[in-house]
């Protein structure tokens, strides 16, 4: 499925951000994946190598802008959910 391409990435410590968006990723059967923050895993890095597009899901404070300059390298489309 195409839409399994699609990537949300959410703080998993600071979960309010990922239960916000959980429905979200259900409906649109896209992979929510989890990050401390200021870090990725390499199992969640090669998952977002292959997405066509990637959701941050916070600010910058959820999600830093280091990993959105990394994923920006490897991944066409990144967007920032956050308010």
């Amino acid at each position: 499925d195409s839409s399994k391409d699609i990537v949300f990435l959410a703080n998993g410590v600071l979960f309010p951000d990922a239960l916000s968006i959980a429905g979200v990723a259900k409906m649109k059967n896209a992979n929510l994946l989890f990050t401390d923050g200021k870090t990725l895993s390499s199992d969640v890095m090669s998952i977002i190598k292959n997405a066509s597009e990637v959701y941050l899901v916070g600010g910058d404070n959820s999600v830093s802008k280091g990993i959105e300059n990394k994923i920006r390298n490897v991944v066409p489309s990144v967007s920032r959910i956050s308010g």
